[in-house]
Order: C-alpha cells, then sequence, then structure tokens
C-alpha cells in the first residue's frame, strides 16, 4: 500500500493511521502549508489495511443525537476571563483530575508550536486554557491515551472533532474515556502560524513567549503577546491579518471545506464552543465576559456534565436557540481564491499576500450587500 488517503480532501491528519500501524510504516509528515499527512515506508508496509479501515473519512462513525443543550458562564469570574468563552473545559478538566484521571488538550510547547499533551493535575491543566487557532500535532497521543484506558485510566481528550472521530475509531468503545468536541471552523495551517510569529517578533523585535487570541481585560477584543522579556504588546482582531485570514476560510486544510463531522450530530461525549448569538434570545445572560455553548452528546456525557453544573450560571436551550452557522451548515465552507492564495505564497510572505487580497474581499462583501438590498 502507497498512500492511506485518495486526496488531500479525504485526510483530516488526526494521526489514527499512524497509531494503529502494526509495523510503524507510516510517518505523519509535514506539507508545503504545515498540515501532517501520513506517509507509508511501501517497504516495511505489510498491506493490512489497517490505516484505511481506521480512517475516519474513510469509515462512517456513530455520530449522536444531542441530549441537552445550555448557555453557560462560569461562576468564578477568574476562569471566565482566562478561557477563551465561558470556561467550560476547566471545570470538566479539574472533575477528570480528581477522579485520578488525566486530561489531554492543545497546548504551547517551548518552541510556541502548538501540540496536543497531557495534565495530571489541575495546575497543569491552565496550559489547555484559550483558542489556539491552529491545527496541533496530535504526536503519541493516540497511543498515550489507548495504554492509559486499557489500564482503566479515566481520560478526558478535547480537540477537533475530526480528532475525536479518529481516536474513537483507534480505542473503540471505552467507558473510561471521555471526549469533548469542539464547535469548529476549520484547522488553520500551522505554516502561516509560523509566519505570523515570526512577524510580530521581528515588527518589535523581540522572541515571543506566548500569544492568548482571547484576551478579555480589556472591553475591546484583543490578542495579547507576551515576548520573552516580560513586556506585553495587544493588537485588535479586526486589525490581525491572521484573525482575517482565518475568517475567510483562506488558510484551512482541504477537508475542512467539506467536513462531516461539523453539524449538529456529533461524534463527542460533550460539544463546546462560543455561544454566538446568545444576545438574539437571552440579552441579560451576555456580559460581554463570554458565554459558551454546551452540548450534552451522550448519557455518559451528560453525566459528568452534571457533576459539574452548580459550578455555572446556565440556561436549558432549544435545539433552535443552539443553532449557529458552525454547527447548521453541515460543515461546507466555500473555496474563494483559496488556490490562489496558496500560489501567492509560494512566491510572497503571508502579510503581503494578505495586502493583495483584502481589496478583493471588501469589493465582494460590498457587492453582496447591494445585491441583498436589490432583492428586498
Amino acid at each position: 500500500m502507497d498512500r492511506v488517503y485518495t486526496s488531500k480532501s479525504f485526510c483530516s491528519g488526526c494521526s489514527a493511521c499512524y497509531s494503529i500501524c502494526p509495523v510503524k510504516a507510516i510517518n505523519m509528515q509535514s506539507d508545503r502549508k504545515g498540515f501532517f499527512y501520513p506517509v507509508i515506508d511501501t517497504k516495511t508496509c505489510i498491506d493490512c489495511g489497517l490505516c484505511v479501515k481506521v480512517c475516519p473519512l474513510n469509515k462512517d462513525i456513530k455520530k449522536n443525537e444531542p441530549l441537552k443543550f445550555y448557555g453557560l458562564k462560569n461562576a468564578n469570574i477568574e476562569t471566565r476571563l482566562t478561557s477563551s468563552s465561558g470556561g467550560v473545559f476547566f471545570e470538566l478538566a479539574k472533575y477528570v483530575i480528581k477522579q485520578s484521571g488525566v486530561v489531554y488538550g492543545a497546548s504551547y510547547d517551548e518552541n510556541l508550536k502548538v501540540c496536543h499533551n497531557k495534565a495530571e493535575t489541575i495546575e497543569d491543566c491552565i496550559k489547555f486554557k484559550g483558542s489556539k487557532y491552529v491545527k496541533s500535532d496530535l504526536k503519541e497521543t493516540f497511543l498515550e491515551i489507548k495504554s492509559l484506558v486499557k489500564n482503566k485510566k479515566l481520560v478526558l481528550f478535547s480537540a477537533l472533532p475530526c480528532e475525536v472521530a479518529g481516536l474513537k475509531n483507534f480505542i473503540g468503545k471505552s467507558d473510561y474515556l471521555i471526549c469533548i468536541d469542539l464547535i469548529c471552523n476549520g484547522g488553520p495551517s500551522p505554516k502561516i502560524f509560523e509566519e505570523f510569529k515570526r512577524y510580530q517578533e521581528k515588527k518589535f523585535n523581540k522572541n515571543l513567549e506566548s500569544i492568548n487570541f482571547r484576551f478579555k481585560e480589556e472591553a475591546s477584543k484583543k490578542i495579547k503577546f507576551i515576548f520573552k522579556d516580560n513586556s506585553v504588546k495587544k493588537e485588535s482582531i479586526y486589525n490581525s491579518f491572521y484573525f482575517k485570514l482565518y475568517g475567510m476560510g483562506l488558510i484551512d486544510r482541504k477537508c475542512c471545506f467539506s467536513c462531516k463531522f461539523n453539524n449538529l450530530n456529533r461524534v463527542g461525549d460533550i460539544t463546546i464552543g462560543d455561544y454566538w448569538g446568545v444576545e438574539k434570545y437571552f440579552k441579560t445572560f451576555d456580559d460581554s465576559q463570554g458565554v459558551s455553548l454546551s452540548i450534552c452528546n451522550t448519557p455518559k456525557g451528560y453525566g459528568i456534565f452534571n457533576k459539574v453544573l452548580s459550578n455555572f450560571e446556565f440556561i436549558e436551550l432549544t435545539k433552535e436557540q443552539s443553532l449557529q452557522p458552525r454547527i447548521n451548515n453541515g460543515g461546507v465552507k466555500k473555496k474563494f481564491l483559496v488556490r490562489e492564495f496558496w500560489i501567492l505564497n509560494k512566491i510572497f510572505k503571508v502579510k503581503t499576500v494578505y495586502n493583495i487580497f483584502i481589496p478583493y474581499f471588501k469589493l465582494r462583501r460590498f457587492v453582496g450587500k447591494m445585491v441583498r438590498k436589490i432583492l428586498r
């Protein structure tokens, strides 16, 4: 066998194929855009076909119809201020740690690269707080989790829906595995993220220590850059070319444009994300400090969620009150100018490409508004 996937549109980089290979014939290697794909050593491969069978984009995985919908705000304001939205993940992580369990999530390593790592203490779970806005390197995560649940260790795994699907295919059914899938808008390119970091370091002539994409301690939405000399710089998300490229969908992985997981029927036990549109239904509940949308998808997820519910101010939602584009459009995204973006990025740095593209998007938005007015 020479390839796991038929095209890059059918690979999420979840690492299930790498993890299941009995002869270690598969390595995860990054392409020009920084995304990881499995590469098979044909000399070592024994053609067992396990890699193809475990792939969540090749194999249908059971999805769950939601049981309960909640809008939540953590009662601890400090936890909420240091979380991306309402502070749900941290409470679930604390619960699992108190059960002598292990938590896996995305965090920065010493080189400010985003990887999945484990935590065995509540203090160590702090590194998982906050959205990272880049595709994580899963490394040996699936193999570590399989060993833990085999030894009856409770594990909480938080990741994108495609990654949760890959882990579930690899592990199979386990009472010791709790999966949180995130409401996802796509997996941005690690290469573009690296370019973004280098741009900031060159701009301020300093080496970065960490990035907080959802800095809440000021009224306006800002990105907070902390440098190794302990100095701090802030930038509005509305002025950030990285955030705008992410919002435009130009830097996502190919499979994100036809995602089979990002819809209302979920693969995780619990789904968490921002509750966009909360003000439409509950104006007084939104205080601009973050509200989470949480969906309990399985009895196991619902049971665990109930253990932490008392730590929140919450409202029960109907399905209609929970719907938003990121879980209601069947995962379909438009590929407007994506190919052209990557062609130009072969020649120019990402900031230059952004400066070339932004007039086209402004014109497109203007024309769209005018057309809608005419059609009214």
